[in-house]
């Protein structure tokens, strides 16, 4: 059982880190191509929070965190 779930938790981790990883690259595309068509003004902080916090959810999914009370 011990390396069945050292596996999984391997698994779960790089998908985890991948996800966030794609996310973060994404949201920086965006922001570049929000700055270079000129609307500077959809650049706030809580559109920014409210795009990173989305786009944790289904890292936390893949990684199990919300089954762990």
């Amino acid at each position: 059982f011990a390396v069945t779930g050292a596996r999984t938790l391997r698994t779960a981790s790089i998908l985890g880190v991948v996800l966030h990883m794609i996310a973060g690259i994404l949201g920086l595309v965006i922001v570049a191509l929000l700055a270079i068509v000129g609307a500077e003004e959809l650049l706030t902080a809580e559109n920014l929070m409210l795009f990173e916090l989305l786009w944790m959810v289904p890292g936390l999914l893949i990684t199990e965190w919300t089954r762990n009370p």
